[in-house]
């Protein structure tokens, strides 16, 4: 402990000045209650976000913006805090993988190259020798697993499905997320909501591919909170705040994308539910 502490005192200490700098609740709110994209970009006027949007007027652009967000973030923590360099290379590996794969890759090749790099991401946590980046990138692997079973019922038949989608490195088995495969979608729905990773999320929600993404991100935050909140030092507290700033940069994206497409703000709130609750 008293290692741990001196390894990573900096980057702790940085941590806990930019936690206080994570949005609100209240902010989430304002952002889908606001009536223009011009309306949200003075919302992000005073947080970390502010002056990044100026000029973009396309979902592109604002991709784009988003980018050199994500880069600047990250780059000044995981860059300039001394951190470990298996914490770093993660990190940069995650940012690699393809965010948007989620079970939607129809092209063998590309789905096995994620699958390659994601191997690679449960190597480096491995031989880090750090529990919390270990816990992480397994519970990231059953994330994109369950991400791609729900995609392929949610898709039935129509939609190609191959067993070898699946990432290891995760609690949940193969031989599991096989049978589970194998179930109507509705059971499946059931069987999925009964696991620890997801109690009390309702089969509902687990059966819609888009919301049920939002549930994954949740359940990875409440995790992460969870664990950091046993340890004050070490590892732990750095990679949570990480994590929970990758999360809500997606939350921010989608909610700013849906404003400057016309997205109805009942259907944000609806996908968005649990983030909010």
């Amino acid at each position: 402990m008293v290692r741990d502490s001196l390894r990573y005192g900096h980057a702790v200490g940085r941590v806990r000045v930019r936690e206080t700098r994570l949005l609100s609740r209240s902010h989430f709110e304002r952002l889908l209650d606001a009536a223009t994209f011009s309306d949200q970009l003075r919302i992000l006027s005073d947080t970390p976000y502010g002056g990044h949007f100026d000029g973009v007027s396309s979902i592109e652009g604002l991709q784009a913006a988003m980018d050199r967000v994500r880069l600047q973030l990250h780059d000044d923590l995981l860059g300039r805090s001394g951190l470990p360099e298996p914490i770093t290379r993660f990190f940069a590996l995650l940012d690699g993988y393809q965010e948007a794969r989620n079970g939607t890759a129809e092209n063998p090749a590309e789905w096995a190259a994620d699958i390659a790099l994601y191997k690679e991401i449960v190597a480096t946590a491995e031989a880090s020798g750090c529990a919390s980046l270990r816990e992480l990138a397994a519970l990231l692997a059953d994330v994109a697993n369950l991400k791609v079973l729900v995609r392929s019922k949610a898709r039935g038949e129509a939609g190609s499905w191959d067993p070898e989608m699946f990432v290891a490195g995760g609690a949940i088995t193969r031989e599991r997320l096989l049978a589970l495969h194998r179930l109507p979608a509705e059971e499946v729905a059931a069987q999925l909501a009964a696991l620890d990773l997801l109690k009390g999320i309702d089969p509902q929600q687990i059966l819609d591919p888009a919301r049920f993404d939002v549930v994954a991100d949740v359940v990875v935050a409440s995790r992460m909170r969870e664990s950091s909140a046993l340890v004050a030092a070490g590892a732990g507290p750095v990679i949570t705040y990480v994590v929970l700033q990758r999360i809500e940069m997606i939350v921010v994206r989608t909610l700013l994308a849906g404003v400057m497409a016309g997205v109805s703000r009942d259907l944000l709130r609806t996908r968005f539910r649990e983030i909010f609750r």
